[in-house]
């Protein structure tokens, strides 16, 4: 399948894309282009007349973006094409607000926050699936990260999409748990994460139609942000229902889904998980309406699933309707090819039976942590061994110490003392 890009999405890239080297003319903020964006549809423009002169000039004054910056931001489009060859060879996709495949529930719920343009990697398909976003802060207890494992199988189990949000400890263990029981994950990531090279797992798991990483940020943004909001509401966006599981008081939020969870309560089914103590963030979700999830004995209805149905992929937005399309060959990114995804789906099935055995073992040993302190980062090829440090510079081995008192209580716990069973599906 071809995936040419329209005139208006090849000039939000231009306008908005960090590619690299900027340093006087910065791209646009999403408050910037919204600005912009309004002023071409109020005059009768798109997007892409920005690329005639008049039209820039005209723009520039009116919203007080300035000539100079919209021209130099314009005039990139050498470098952009260098980058979309780059990302055709790895196989990612984009897409733009005003593109008939931009995430419905993505646009409908951000709206105006909604990024100008989305970078994925993985089948587009899964974005359609009912999903369970299982997301929290970073630095939590193992307990932790073994409930999330352990909603990420169910997940598997009942043909839900899991959806894990950013670099973190308990977003390694949903992605690993949920693609070696079988089931398919979404990954909201940063920008950045793209370039590194993913482990066969992976590979395989997006061959065969199971995993997609999916980014706001171009893939040649390598600014090191302290806070990433975006990746928290572009997840809870795409699910259907949401496990909040509890850190503790040390816990960071860089990605902020404390935030975005709690901008759903009211139209999301919305769980919060404690171990211990509750923390600051989970008591204001819970007074916020989500529900403890040992307390949880509601089942998710089939209307959810109606709900999600609504939803017509493929309904466009009136006022940013892309009419034209760039041809040239550079521009189109293709999927892969059927016969390579039947021979991957195949190796797919021999990698997951020999992880699972290796999982088997492990349990039948006594183990049974899936040997936790060896995967929460290991989603990548080149990240070194045991000291290694994730980008929020925590070290995995603390995650061992937390949740040295919390492993025998946990491994003890089934899924219907956690309030999981009929509660999330």
């Amino acid at each position: 399948m071809i995936w040419p890009l329209s005139d208006d999405t090849n000039t939000v890239l231009l306008l908005c894309a960090w590619l690299g080297g900027e340093d006087v003319y910065l791209p646009l903020e999403i408050r910037e282009y919204n600005t912009l964006e309004q002023w071409l549809f109020q005059n009768g423009y798109r997007t892409g007349n920005l690329i005639q002169q008049s039209c820039a000039e005209a723009a520039a004054q009116a919203t007080g973006l300035g000539s100079d910056r919209l021209t130099a931001l314009l005039s990139r489009s050498i470098t952009l094409g260098f980058y979309l060859e780059e990302w055709q060879r790895k196989d990612y996709w984009i897409i733009g607000r005003g593109d008939v495949h931009y995430p419905e529930r993505v646009r409908q719920f951000l709206q105006e926050s909604a990024p100008p343009v989305l970078f994925g990697m993985g089948d587009r398909q899964l974005l359609d699936q009912s999903a369970t976003a299982v997301i929290g802060p970073d630095q939590v207890m193992e307990s932790a990260n073994q409930h999330a494992r352990e909603i990420a199988e169910l997940c598997a189990r009942h043909d839900r999409t899991a959806i894990a949000a950013g670099k973190q400890t308990l977003s390694a263990a949903v992605v690993e748990s949920g693609l070696l029981s079988g089931g398919s994950v979404i990954w909201v990531i940063q920008g950045p994460v793209f370039g590194e090279s993913l482990r066969k797992l992976f590979r395989r798991a997006k061959a065969a139609g199971k995993f997609l990483m999916l980014s706001g940020r171009s893939p040649a943004d390598r600014r090191p942000l302290p806070q990433e909001p975006e990746v928290g509401r572009i997840a809870v966006a795409l699910c259907d229902s949401v496990m909040y599981v509890d850190g503790t008081e040390l816990s960071g939020d860089r990605y902020c889904v404390e935030d975005a969870v709690y901008s759903v309560l009211e139209q999301r089914n919305c769980f919060v998980r404690s171990f211990g103590q509750a923390t600051a963030a989970a008591e204001r979700l819970t007074h916020g309406g989500a529900n403890p999830c040992i307390e949880v004995e509601m089942a998710i209805h089939e209307e959810l699933f109606e709900d999600r149905a609504e939803i017509i992929q493929g309904e466009l937005l009136e006022d940013d309707h892309p009419d034209h399309e760039i041809e040239p060959a550079y521009l189109e990114i293709p999927a892969p090819s059927k016969d390579l995804a039947s021979i991957e789906e195949t190796e797919e099935e021999d990698c997951e039976t020999e992880e699972m055995a290796i999982v088997e073992e492990q349990a039948a040993s006594g183990s049974g942590k899936l040997q936790q302190e060896g995967i929460q980062l290991d989603l990548f090829e080149q990240i070194p061994g045991n000291d290694r440090k994730d980008e929020e510079g925590v070290n995995t081995g603390s995650s061992k110490k937390e949740g040295a008192d919390d492993s025998d209580n946990s491994s003890r716990e089934s899924s219907e003392e956690y309030g999981i069973q009929g509660s999330l599906f």
